[in-house]
Order: structure tokens, then C-alpha cells, then sequence
């Protein structure tokens, strides 16, 4: 599968890239709103991890762009500030899988590090 990670963090971006990488998928990367929407755009993608919290087009514009043009294209959001508010706008967007950053590297964690 082609795989988009989309984030403004490119250690993030990159280690998610890798992981994917590692487990056989095509992995495109784009640091920022306007890159990632670019390549949806412009290249066939399976799926798109998402970041929220980006400068300039954050991703609820983008999430919101995808939807309209390509309404069965899987997203998956990554974000370290997805409080209550925040989950039930992306809930009524009608959003898919929202990841906790947080929450998944605490469990990663505590099953590479598990006594």
C-alpha cells in the first residue's frame, strides 16, 4: 500500500515513515497542510496518517479537503492535543480512527519495556 504521513514534525514524520516502511508499505512524507494536500492530489494513496496541529493549514482543513474529494480514502489522525472538544469536531466529520499520541507511545512502551 502507498501510505501519506502528513505532520510538521519531520523526526515524527519520519519515525511513523519508517515503521510503515519497515512493514512493506510505500510511504510518502509531507511536512505540512499544503504538502500533503499537494500529494493527495497528485499521486494515488491507500491511506493517510494525519497530524492536527500543524502551521498554516492545519488538520482539520485538510482532513475536511480529503473528505470532500475523496470520501473513502482511510485517515488516520495522529495528535498529542486531541482533548474532548477536539475528538467530538473530528467525531462529527465523521472521522474514522483518531490516535492518541500519547496514549499509543504509553502502550508501546510499556510492551517493549514490560517486566
Amino acid at each position: 500500500m502507498r501510505i501519506l504521513v502528513a505532520g510538521d514534525d519531520p523526526s515524527v514524520a519520519q519515525a511513523l515513515a519508517e515503521v510503515l516502511r519497515v512493514e512493506g508499505h510505500d510511504v510518502l512524507v509531507a511536512l505540512g497542510g499544503v504538502e500533503a494536500l499537494n500529494v493527495v492530489e497528485t499521486t494515488t494513496v491507500d491511506g493517510v496518517f494525519l497530524d492536527l496541529v500543524m502551521p498554516g493549514l492545519d488538520g482539520f482543513s485538510v482532513f475536511s479537503r480529503i473528505r470532500s474529494r475523496f470520501p473513502d480514502l482511510p485517515v488516520v489522525i495522529l495528535s498529542s492535543h486531541a482533548g474532548p472538544p477536539t475528538r467530538w469536531r473530528l467525531v462529527m466529520s465523521w472521522l474514522l480512527f483518531i490516535v492518541l499520541v500519547i496514549a499509543a507511545c504509553a502502550w508501546i512502551v510499556g510492551q517493549i519495556f514490560r517486566p
